[in-house]
């Protein structure tokens, strides 16, 4: 039988702030030393890497090098087109033409990153795109916003996996890619090259 293989994501050692305790619950660390605090994680081998936010203190080259020298191997980069202020009202769904021209930049910029650092798939949580009151966005275009950048960033670099990864709600009350069927249906229209993330806890909130 094929032995299990376990990754972490980074941002498992972030301060964790919300919304009683904006500051965090602890002090944020820097990218180094979570790391290594990863890396001591008893039958931890892979490690789940934030863009941009994992890359602020280390070039691609030398997150690679760094990972190499504790036995980690990056499994997957997620791009984060969720967590600021410009990505509230949407990201590659986004009616702003502007912002939804960011937004895949920064996904591409995640799959250059995953490239570099030998992992095959990159992540699109798209948390932001959907909506929180009935005819708050124009569902058509929105959808089709939605497609088309992601069919753009599963094209820029066709060996590379796209996994959208669906949650139901929260940040929004209505998250566009909400349940496992929008999820596929979505995957099937944006190419051979595009699937699914299954977390665990989004799926059971659908």
């Amino acid at each position: 039988m094929k032995k299990a293989k376990y990754g972490i994501g980074l941002w498992a050692f972030n301060p964790c702030l919300d919304r009683f305790c904006a500051s965090g619950y602890k002090d944020a660390l820097p990218t180094k030393r979570k790391i290594e605090l990863l890396a001591s994680v008893k039958m931890a081998t892979g490690v789940e890497l934030t863009y941009p936010d994992d890359f602020q203190e280390m070039e691609n080259a030398e997150m690679k090098n760094y990972l190499q020298k504790l036995n980690l191997q990056c499994i997957m980069v997620s791009a984060n087109v969720f967590g600021a202020r410009k990505w509230m009202f949407g990201s590659i769904g986004s009616s702003d033409r502007r912002v939804r021209r960011e937004a895949i930049e920064v996904a591409k910029r995640a799959v250059d990153a995953a490239d570099e650092l030998g992992s095959e798939k990159i992540t699109l949580w798209l948390g932001q795109d959907g909506f929180d009151y009935p005819f708050q966005i124009n569902y058509r275009e929105h959808l089709s916003n939605l497609v088309s950048g992601i069919k753009e960033v599963a094209e820029y670099k066709p060996e590379t996996k796209v996994c959208i990864e669906y949650k139901i709600k929260e940040p929004r009350t209505h998250i566009t890619i909400g349940t496992a069927a929008k999820a596929l249906l979505i995957a099937k229209e944006c190419g051979d090259n595009v699937g699914v993330t299954l977390d665990w806890g989004h799926a059971m909130m659908a």
